[in-house]
């Protein structure tokens, strides 16, 4: 499973809330709410994150086993 809490740290370090990501850069809300329960989302939006984050991939997502 992956987990996205690292997505949720590095979002409060540079004082980004979970709202901004949908109502300031575009982020579909589904997208979203989906990384709020672990869920999957596309390689896409994991690179969008880390283009705009300016950050690696194991910064914002990490594999754990079931």
């Amino acid at each position: 499973m992956f987990q996205y809490d690292r997505l949720w740290k590095l979002l409060d370090e540079k004082g980004i809330k979970r709202s901004h990501l949908t109502y300031k850069y575009g982020l579909n809300p589904t997208i979203v709410a989906n990384m709020g329960k672990n869920k999957n989302v596309s390689l896409k939006t994991i690179g969008w994150l880390c283009s705009l984050l300016d950050c690696r991939v194991e910064d914002i997502i990490e594999y754990v086993e079931d």
